[in-house]
């Protein structure tokens, strides 16, 4: 995980560990997004496009899931060639931290890259 926000479902009071990942789909189609944790880590996935502004997590958001059912988010969305999306990933509770797997399967295969957190020094 690498920077911490306030999730759009979550606690307006708690901070949360996430990893950002950008990708654009070579196919457009159906894909379906998950997580796979072998630890008791429940995670929560959301989908943005075009970026990602962890201040304002609900901007640009698309589809998100809290992964509460079976510990592990999972959502399906239509992705269409030449636009930027971005997938966080997190935790259900706040300041958890662990290791995962993030998979999307659709149409074609999908290559993403980290996003490091912006910070600003004053």
């Amino acid at each position: 995980m690498n920077g911490a926000f306030v999730r759009p479902d979550g606690d307006a009071s708690q901070s949360y560990f996430y990893q950002a990942l950008q990708f654009n789909a070579s196919v457009s189609g159906q894909y379906t997004f998950s997580a796979s944790s072998v630890i008791k880590l429940i995670t929560f996935g959301a989908l943005y496009a075009p970026s990602f502004d962890p201040t304002n997590p609900t901007t640009n958001l698309i589809k998100y899931d809290s992964g509460w059912g079976d510990h592990q988010f999972s959502f399906a969305n239509a992705l269409e060639i030449g636009q930027t999306y971005i997938l966080v990933i997190s935790t259900y509770m706040s300041m958890d931290i662990g290791d995962y797997t993030a998979i999307i399967n659709g149409p074609a295969s999908i290559v993403m890259t980290p996003i490091l957190p912006v910070v600003i020094c004053k």
